[in-house]
């Protein structure tokens, strides 16, 4: 009589809270996709920056072909709407810079004839934008990079157009 209780007793726990077991194993795989117990992080550090600030999510500096490419997502975190016209990264002693056109490769500042005064594009209050530039340097995988980066744009407050700069520090690992 003693083993028929038993084994009921532990028949009816399984199946009583088996279902724990369960949900625990399926949140562990969701935190495991996702990279929640990842010791590999892109990002070490953003230091400084104003109103206009990466977005850390969205900051890359991988490979492509044979090339470096830097890959960052800002957010307007001002109270108003931003023309944005210009955005240097500094690595390594030399200066990328996209400017008022923002498109095609950036290459080094040395080799940039002048700004035109009227280039750019806006950004509302809260509202992202990407920006990515080629042609970068490649690093060892892991290799830690520190760049500098400026974004120059115009805000729009009370009726006038006051410029302004974003600076900043991103810290991180390439690759």
């Amino acid at each position: 009589m003693f083993l028929k209780n038993s084994g009921q007793s532990i028949v009816e726990y399984v199946l009583t809270y088996s279902w724990t077991v369960v949900v625990f194993m399926l949140i562990g795989l969701f935190l495991w996709q996702y990279g929640v117990f990842s010791s590999e992080r892109k990002i070490s550090s953003i230091e400084g920056f104003g109103s206009v600030k990466p977005v850390e999510a969205g900051i890359e500096y991988g490979v492509q072909g044979n090339e470096g490419v830097f890959s960052v997502v800002f957010i307007n975190a001002g109270g108003s709407r931003i023309f944005v016209k210009k955005l240097t990264v500094s690595l390594n002693q030399v200066d990328y810079v996209c400017d008022h056109t923002f498109s095609g490769e950036c290459v080094p500042q040395s080799v940039r004839s002048h700004m035109l005064d009227e280039g750019g594009f806006l950004v509302g209050s809260g509202d992202t934008f990407q920006i990515g530039i080629s042609d970068l340097p490649l690093l060892e995988a892991g290799e830690e990079y520190l760049m500098s980066v400026s974004v120059e744009y115009d805000s729009f407050t009370g009726g006038q157009r006051i410029r302004r700069n974003s600076e900043g520090k991103i810290i991180g690992v390439f690759g």
